[in-house]
């Protein structure tokens, strides 16, 4: 079983952030954000999609760090796991004997997955939820309409201490 206190949760986060790197940016699938990819595939002798796992691969920061701590694929892609927040993920996976955590770390997390959820790099994202912060992109408007000039502001989310 895996625990996550704060300093595992880092861990892991940065075990992600060095194996895609820093400036990974989390590409949304279909405009949502999933733990597990590539989960779903089409059965020709059913005619329909299917869940299957033997191809899928961790998505996004959190659920490519629970893979590095060991929470099987199967278990955070499953139909009613994939969509959630980062704590109900957390709350999921307590309540299945998979995981336990402190509120630190589920803060931490929560705080990483809603900046990269808005489009931060992971490095960016993960120094953020350190500080209890998540990261918004700035946007300016010209005569063309709004548009994002490239820059990031910090504000305030869940406390890590």
């Amino acid at each position: 079983m895996l625990h996550l206190d704060l300093q595992r949760a880092k861990e892991l986060v940065a075990e992600s952030i060095e194996s895609r790197g820093a400036d990974y940016e989390y590409p949304k699938q279909d405009g949502t954000c999933y733990y597990v990819h590539g989960t779903r595939v089409w059965d020709e002798d059913e005619e329909r999609y299917v869940m299957d796992f033997s191809t899928a691969t961790p998505g996004c920061l959190v659920g490519d760090a629970l893979k590095r701590g060991g929470i099987p694929l199967e278990v955070m892609g499953g139909e009613y796991n994939n969509e959630v927040d980062a704590g109900e993920l957390l709350y999921n996976l307590d309540g299945s004997g998979f995981l336990t955590y402190t509120e630190t770390a589920r803060a931490y997390l929560l705080n990483a997955q809603a900046s990269q959820d808005k489009g931060a790099p992971w490095g960016m994202a993960a120094s953020a939820a350190a500080r209890g912060e998540i990261l918004e992109k700035v946007y300016e408007h010209d005569t063309d309409g709004k548009f994002w000039n490239g820059e990031w502001y910090a504000t305030p989310y869940l406390s890590v201490d």
